[in-house]
């Protein structure tokens, strides 16, 4: 009897089928590994955004004055307000985005003038503003809500005036 070298078809048909699904079931693994990193990469990317969006509105609302004569604009969705600079600031929830403006807001004719329009945040679901005020506004509530998250605060505002108007009133109370 002549002993054979190599295999036979059968046995490699098999070792083909086992191999192969070996094969399928691990791409299948790795492809849903691979979907589930995506996913929480993108929440993550969407918290970073979110977060720094956060941090932008606390920092602009905490150098805010506490005067209502200082705000001109505030809204559910738009809070517009006099800086230290002498420039307005304005944050603004818009077709889906978070934008903050800096310039010169003409409050009769309802238009910016040398404005510096900043994009904050894409992909924003929800952005809602509310003042508590009694003569001063005391603080400003705020939500901001993404695909993933949703932000609450509660900035207090610093009773506060600013330099250059006090100076405007003394100079008419004189």
């Amino acid at each position: 009897m002549k002993k054979r070298k190599g295999v036979t078809i059968i046995e490699f048909l098999v070792y083909l089928a086992i191999f192969s699904l070996i094969i399928m079931i691990s791409m299948d693994w790795i492809v849903r590994l691979w979907q589930t990193c995506l996913f929480y990469s993108k929440k993550r990317v969407c918290l970073v955004n979110l977060s720094a969006a956060h941090d932008m509105l606390i920092r602009d609302l905490q150098n805010a004055p506490s005067s209502a004569a200082n705000w001109k604009m505030k809204t559910t969705s738009q809070l517009i307000w006099t800086a230290s600079t002498k420039k307005d600031i304005c944050w603004m929830y818009e077709n889906n985005t978070l934008v903050r403006i800096e310039g010169s807001y003409n409050e009769k004719k309802k238009q910016w003038k040398k404005k510096t329009k900043n994009l904050v945040a894409s992909s924003i679901k929800k952005a809602n503003f509310t003042c508590k005020e009694e003569g001063q506004i005391g603080y400003v509530d705020f939500t901001i809500a993404d695909a993933y998250y949703t932000m609450n605060n509660s900035v207090m505002l610093l009773k506060r005036s600013l330099p250059w108007k006090e100076k405007e009133k003394d100079q008419q109370s004189s």
